[in-house]
C-alpha cells in the first residue's frame, strides 16, 4: 500500500487513487513493486503479521533502478475493524465488526501516524514526515532471528512515538540508513534473487564481496524536511577510499526528495575482515546524517592440485564466508561440508555471474558438484539452518582442472587415403586422473538424390527414410530458371511439419532439421511461383548426419595422470578413399572421473579449390555508356569431376553488401565459374566506390562447403557508372488518405517515381496488416515520361473487411516492371499510423 506526498508542502494525499497494495504488485509482478508504488515521492507500506514478522503476502524490492522498496511496515494481518453489515466475503467477528490482512490494512496506520506527526509539527513538509516515519522505525528479525533485508522491511516497523520524538524542523533522512554490501544470489534459471536460507522470507543477496569485487547498482534517497545550502560528502573509516560516485546538488530545497548512486570496488590484494566506515552528508562542513558503511571479505581457500580444507565453528545468526578462485580448465568442483551433531548447517555456493547452488537441506552433510563451472572467484557461505549451541564443520575443497592444448585440431587438407598425426598436451592442474578412456567420433553422411518437377501451385512429393542415429537431416532443392520459384517442405512422420524453406530468392532452398525423429519422412516441393503453362525440373538432395562408430581417427594417451602432471595425446587422421571434396568433422573425447572433455577435429579431403580470381568484365549492351552487366570469373580447380557452386557477395566501399551472387558450372580439371550482377541492382543499392568482392566459398553438388577463397578484389568502380533502371521508386511516400465522419474511407499514398526512360510501366502493390492478412491490391499500367512522378496508390475501404480502430497498415511488396522485367521493387514501402475506421 502507498501514501503520495504531492507538491503542496503541507498536505499527504491518501485517497482511492492511490489505494493500491503493494501485495497485489507482487502478485502479478513477481516479487517486483512497480508504479505506482516505485515513485520517488511515494512513501510505500510493506505489511507485519501478528508474530511481529515481515507478512507473507507483503510485497518487496528492489526497483528496477535499484532503490530500496517498501519505505516501511505497519501491521496488516488479522487487523480487526469496523465494517458495513451484509457485504459477502468479509470475515465477520460479530454484526460490526471484521477481520482482514492485508497491505491495504497497514496504510492506514501509516497514515495516521502521519496525521499525528503533522498536528504536532503543522509546518513540517511531505518530505519531512517520511523522513520521520522512516527515522523512527524498528528493525524486525526473521524467524532465524535475524534482521529482514531493507528490500523486505525497508526502515522497518512504523513506531509512532520515536517518529514524534524525533521530529524537528531540521530533520533529514537516507533511505536505507546502511549500506551492508553484497553479492545478488540468483536461483538457476531465474531472473529474480532470492535465497532460501530457513527463514520465513528468502534473501536477496549474499553479504560478502570477495577481493576485486564491485557495486555500483547502490541507490539511495535523500529527504530533507528544511533547505540546505553547500552540500557536499565525506567518507570515512577502513572502506573510505574504496567508495566513489556520490553525487549530490550543493543546493536543495525544502521537501526535496533526491536519489543518489554510490558504488563501492574491493581492492585486489585486500585481507579477509570485516571492513567498516561510513557516508557524512555534510551542509557548510557540518555533519547532518551518517551513513554507515559495511564490507565482508572472506576468507580465502587456495586449492592446490585440486584439494583444499579448513575447519570452523558457527553459532545461531552467523554466516562464515570463504572464497576460492576457479580457474580456466577446471571439468568439475564439489564442495562438501560436514559436522557432528543436531544442528542442520546450510552450504551455498556463488558463482561470478550471480548464481546460487545450494544442496537439499540433509543432516550432518552437505554436498555441491559442479561440471564445467566458470572460471572467476566463488563464494562460499556457511549458515546455520536449526542449532542449539556453538557447532563446529569442516569444509573440503577438490577441484579437477584438466587443460588440453590446442583446444581443437584442424589437420587442414589431406588427400584421400593420406594420413597425419599431431599431438595434444594434457595437464592435470587438479586431482589425479584414474581410469582415463579416449573416445573418437566422426560426422558420418549419406547424401540420396531426387529428380523431379513441379509445375505452378503444383507439389511434388516423395518419401525419405530417417534412421534412429541421425542428429541431422539436410535436404538442398535445387532448379535452373530463376524466374521460378519454388518452396520446400518437410513433414514428420507425425504428419506435424518438421520444417520449411520459403525463401524468394535465388534458384535453391536449403532446410536444416537438428535431431530428426526417426521414420518416414515426407518431402514436399511446390512450385510457388512458376510461368503458366511451364513445368519446373529439380534436383532435391537429402544429407543424412550421423556419428560413425568406427571413425578414420585413432586416439593413444595415458591410462591415468597424477596431480601436477604433463601427458600427451597422439591423434591420427586419416582421410576416407573416394571422400574428395568433403570436410570432415567430429571430435575426441577424454573420459575421466565422470565427466569428458571434447575436442573438436576437422580437416577437409581434397577435392576442388578456388585458384583465383580474374578482373571484372563489363558490357554496355546498348552502348549508352552506362554498364548492364558485370562479369566475375572465378578459377576452379577440381580432382573429381562434377557440378560445382561458387558463392559470395558484392559490397560497396563502406561493406555494405550490395548483392549476394552465386552460380555452379560443371568442372573437369580446371574450369571458370562466373559470377554476374546487373549493373541495375548495383546502381541501386550501391552507396559508393570501389566496390569489392568479399569471400568465395565453393560447394560440391551435394551441398558441402569444399573450399574458401578470400577474395579481397577491388573493383574501381563508381554505382553512377552502372546502368540505372528505367524507373525506379525515389523514396517518397505521402499519406493522401482520405476520411468520411471520422473515418478512414480511402487509404491512399503518394508514391514517388524516378523515369529514367520514358514508355508503359506496371506498378503493383499489396495492402496488409501488421501480421500479413491481406486488405487490398493494387495493379495499374501507365506511361511515364522521363522524369520524376507522383502515383497516388489507391484502396477503397469499402472493399476492406472489418478493421478494429487503431490498425496500422503497410504497404508492401511494391514493384514497377516493365515488359515482364522488374526494375525495382520494395518488400516493405510505407506504414501508416493507427487509422479509425468507424468499427
Amino acid at each position: 500500500m502507498l501514501l503520495q506526498a504531492i507538491p503542496d508542502r503541507s498536505t499527504i494525499l491518501i485517497g482511492p487513487s492511490l489505494a493500491l497494495a503493494a501485495a497485489l504488485l507482487v502478485m502479478f509482478l513477481s516479487g517486483c513493486i512497480d508504479a505506482p508504488g516505485d515513485g520517488v515521492t511515494v512513501i510505500t507500506v510493506g505489511a507485519s503479521d501478528t508474530y511481529g514478522r515481515v507478512a507473507d503476502f507483503s510485497g518487496s524490492g528492489p526497483l528496477r533502478d535499484g532503490r530500496i522498496k517498501p519505505d516501511i511496515l505497519a501491521p496488516g494481518k488479522n487487523v480487526i475493524s469496523s465494517a458495513p453489515m451484509g457485504y459477502s466475503g468479509l470475515d465477520y467477528i460479530n454484526a460490526f465488526y471484521a477481520k482482514e490482512s492485508g497491505t491495504s490494512l497497514s496504510t492506514p496506520v501509516v497514515a495516521g501516524v502521519a496525521a499525528l506527526l503533522l498536528q504536532g509539527h503543522p509546518d513540517a513538509t511531505p518530505a519531512g514526515i517520511k523522513a520521520a516515519l522512516v527515522g523512527g522505525a524498528r528493525k524486525l528479525n526473521n524467524t532465524l532471528g535475524e534482521s529482514y533485508e531493507p528490500y523486505l522491511q525497508g526502515a522497518g516497523l512504523v513506531d509512532a512515538g520515536s517518529s514524534y520524538y524525533i521530529m524537528e524542523p531540521e530533520i533529514c533522512a537516507i533511505i536505507p540508513d546502511r549500506w551492508v554490501v553484497g553479492r545478488w544470489a540468483f536461483e538457476q534459471d531465474s531472473r529474480y534473487p532470492g535465497v532460501d536460507v530457513g527463514a520465513d522470507r528468502d534473501q536477496k543477496k549474499i553479504y560478502a564481496m570477495t577481493p576485486g569485487d564491485d557495486e555500483w547498482t547502490a541507490r539511495f534517497l535523500f529527504v530533507t524536511n528544511c533547505q540546505r545550502n553547500n552540500l557536499g560528502f565525506h567518507a570515512s573509516g577502513k572502506v573510505a577510499d574504496w567508495i566513489t560516485g556520490l553525487s549530490l546538488p550543493s543546493f536543495v530545497s525544502a521537501n526535496e526528495q533526491l536519489v543518489f548512486g554510490a558504488a563501492i570496488a574491493v581492492p585486489n590484494e585486500t585481507a579477509s575482515g570485516i571492513y567498516e566506515g561510513t557516508i557524512e552528508i555534510l551542509e557548510e562542513g557540518q555533519e547532518i546524517f551518517s551513513l554507515p558503511v559495511s564490507v565482508e571479505v572472506p576468507e580465502m581457500m587456495e586449492v592446490h592440485l585440486g584439494r583444499q580444507s579448513a575447519n570452523g565453528t558457527i553459532e545461531r545468526a552467523q554466516w562464515d564466508y570463504y572464497y576460492l578462485e576457479v580457474p580456466e580448465g577446471t571439468r568439475n568442483l564439489t564442495v562438501l561440508l560436514s559436522w557432528s551433531g543436531s544442528s542442520n548447517l546450510d552450504l551455498m555456493l556463488l558463482d561470478p555471474s550471480g548464481k546460487y547452488y545450494a544442496d537439499d537441506k540433509s543432516s550432518r552433510r552437505e554436498h555441491l558438484s559442479l561440471i564445467d563451472p566458470i572460471s572467476g572467484r566463488y563464494i562460499i557461505a556457511v549458515h546455520p539452518r536449526t542449532i542449539s549451541s556453538i557447532q563446529n564443520y569442516a569444509l573440503k575443497i577438490e577441484e579437477s582442472v584438466i587443460e588440453i592444448k590446442p583446444s581443437s585440431l584442424n589437420f587442414g587438407s589431406l588427400l584421400p587415403g593420406e594420413s597425419e598425426t599431431r599431438t595434444l598436451k594434457l595437464a592435470n592442474g587438479g586431482l589425479p586422473l584414474e581410469d582415463l578412456a579416449f573416445v573418437a567420433r566422426m560426422d558420418n553422411k549419406f547424401t540420396s538424390v531426387y529428380h523431379g518437377e513441379t509445375a505452378r501451385d503444383e507439389a511434388w512429393v516423395g518419401s525419405v527414410s530417417v534412421a534412429a542415429n541421425i542428429s541431422r537431416l539436410s535436404l538442398k532443392l535445387v532448379w535452373i530458371d530463376k524466374e521460378s520459384d519454388l518452396d520446400l517442405d518437410a513433414i514428420e512422420p507425425s504428419g506435424d511439419l518438421g520444417g520449411e524453406s520459403h525463401s524468394s530468392k535465388g534458384n535453391s532452398e536449403l532446410l536444416e532439421i537438428n535431431n530428426p525423429s526417426p521414420g518416414q519422412w515426407k518431402v514436399s516441393v511446390e512450385g510457388y511461383k512458376v510461368p503458366r503453362e511451364r513445368i519446373e525440373p529439380f534436383d532435391l538432395y537429402v544429407t543424412s548426419y550421423g556419428q560413425d562408430a568406427k571413425p578414420e581417427l585413432k586416439v593413444e594417451g595415458p591410462a591415468k595422470l597424477a596431480s601436477g602432471a604433463i601427458g600427451s595425446i597422439s591423434v591420427t587422421a586419416r582421410a576416407p578413399p573416394f571422400s574428395e571434396g568433403q570436410e570432415r568433422r567430429g571430435y575426441i573425447e577424454l573420459v575421466s572421473n565422470n565427466y569428458s572433455i571434447r575436442v573438436p577435429i576437422v580437416y577437409t579431403v581434397v577435392g576442388a579449390s578456388i585458384k583465383g580470381v580474374e578482373a571484372a568484365m563489363f558490357n554496355d549492351s546498348n552502348e549508352d555508356g552506362f554498364i548492364d552487366m558485370m562479369t566475375v570469373g572465378v578459377n576452379v580447380q577440381a580432382g573429381v569431376s562434377g557440378i560445382y557452386e561458387v558463392r559470395g557477395s558484392l559490397n560497396d566501399c563502406s561493406g555494405r553488401m550490395i548483392s549476394g551472387v552465386s552460380n555452379s558450372s560443371r568442372i573437369d580439371g580446371i574450369g571458370l565459374i562466373c559470377l554476374n550482377v546487373e549493373g541495375k541492382e548495383i546502381w541501386l543499392k550501391a552507396g559508393c566506390g570501389p566496390l569489392r568482392l568479399g569471400d568465395l566459398l565453393l560447394y560440391n553438388a551435394q551441398g558441402d562447403l569444399v573450399g574458401r577463397f578470400n577474395a579481397s578484389q577491388s573493383i574501381e568502380k563508381q554505382p553512377r557508372e552502372f546502368q540505372p533502371p528505367a524507373a525506379y521508386f525515389n523514396g517518397s511516400f505521402q499519406n493522401l488518405s482520405q476520411t468520411r465522419r471520422g473515418a478512414v474511407s480511402m487509404v491512399a499514398v503518394g508514391v514517388g517515381i524516378n523515369a529514367v526512360k520514358a514508355g508503359r510501366y506496371l506498378i503493383s502493390a499489396r495492402l496488409q496488416e501488421e501480421s500479413g492478412d491481406e486488405v487490398g491490391i493494387f495493379d495499374r499500367t501507365m506511361d511515364l515520361e522521363v522524369g520524376n512522378h507522383s502515383l497516388m496508390v489507391e484502396f477503397n475501404a469499402k472493399n476492406f473487411g472489418r478493421l478494429d480502430d487503431g490498425t496500422r497498415l503497410f504497404l508492401r511488396d511494391l514493384v514497377i516492371m516493365q515488359e515482364d522485367e522488374v526494375m525495382d521493387e520494395l518488400e516493405e514501402a510505407w506504414s501508416s499510423g493507427e487509422m479509425i475506421f468507424g468499427g
